[in-house]
């Protein structure tokens, strides 16, 4: 009987340093387990908006210190370990609903071939945008951006341009992330892992391992004991 797939729910915020930190901890971590094909990774727009102009570094400077935070030095730490510079004059865009709608349209334009894995479409689009913005100072509020880095991955660009205006695709998103806000989620990143706990915040690939690993094995102990 082949086993079943794990679901992890990705709550990203697409203005979040956090986020793209995490994300690429998480691949990392995915990418080191034998198990890897048995997880599906459904991403979930959290939107923040950011008046006037604020810098990547403006922002972790003012933050609430928390353990579910990165400071400066931490984010630092964790992208010089990932191979990552992180551009902190980078300006935060003021809305992300148009790169939201982008990555909604490919997660379910993927689903209809194959489901996400992590190394689906959607995944990698979405490490692209948050790579666009925190290392190369990218707006994702501009559509021209957002189609520019979609046919980097050969989407094609008036398909993408429709995505960017579709209204369906705008309500799916707010309907989203007011589920998100009804959760609980305030802050992200938040993992929730088959249904059964919650993760918030940055975890090194290490950490992200041994959550897998754990995971994997309390699926394997469930189904045994479905078999029994």
């Amino acid at each position: 009987m082949p086993s079943s797939k794990i679901i992890v729910d990705f709550w990203l915020d697409l203005a979040s340093v956090d986020c793209y930190l995490a994300l690429n901890s998480f691949r990392q971590a995915l990418a080191r387990l034998p198990e890897r094909d048995r997880f599906t990774l459904a991403l979930h727009p959290f939107l923040t908006q950011h008046t006037g102009t604020t810098t990547v570094g403006e922002e972790v400077a003012t933050r609430t210190p928390g353990p579910d935070r990165l400071d400066r030095e931490s984010a630092e730490a964790a992208a010089r370990a990932a191979g990552i510079t992180l551009d902190w004059d980078a300006e935060l865009p003021t809305q992300t609903t148009e790169a939201h709608r982008l990555l909604l349209w490919a997660q379910q334009s993927e689903a209809e071939v194959s489901g996400g894995s992590a190394e689906s479409l959607s995944v990698r689009l979405a490490e692209a945008l948050l790579r666009s913005a925190f290392e190369l100072g990218a707006n994702l509020a501009s559509p021209e951006l957002l189609i520019g880095v979609a046919q980097d991955f050969n989407l094609p660009g008036a398909e993408v341009a429709r995505a960017l205006t579709d209204e369906v695709l705008a309500a799916e998103v707010e309907e989203a992330n007011q589920l998100a806000l009804y959760l609980g989620v305030q802050q992200t990143p938040v993992l929730l892992f088959d249904d059964t706990f919650v993760v918030q915040g940055y975890q090194t690939p290490e950490a992200f391992t041994n959550i897998l690993r754990t995971v994997v094995q309390q699926a394997e102990a469930a189904e045994g004991n479905t078999n029994d």
